[in-house]
């Protein structure tokens, strides 16, 4: 098994808005994605962060997601 994680800064006071963006846009391809098979997100609001840990079959399965199914974007609430 291989674990990737993402670390995202966000603005303060946007979990909500993450959280819906995060359930919404980027949970559903990851999870759809062969080889993935769990996904955790925490937010520390006091840190202004938020973090995301996939858990895959192996290796090559998080790098095929990293390599075509992913986006970085900006998201200001």
């Amino acid at each position: 098994m291989f674990t990737r994680r993402i670390v995202f800064q966000i603005m303060p006071d946007s979990s909500a808005e993450f959280t819906r963006i995060i359930e919404g846009q980027f949970l559903p391809p990851l999870r759809a994605q062969e080889g993935c098979r769990h996904e955790d997100t925490f937010i520390t609001p006091v840190f202004s962060e938020a973090v995301n840990n996939s858990y895959w079959d192996t290796e090559e399965c998080a790098d095929v997601y990293a390599a075509f199914g992913t986006k970085v974007t900006t998201i200001e609430a």
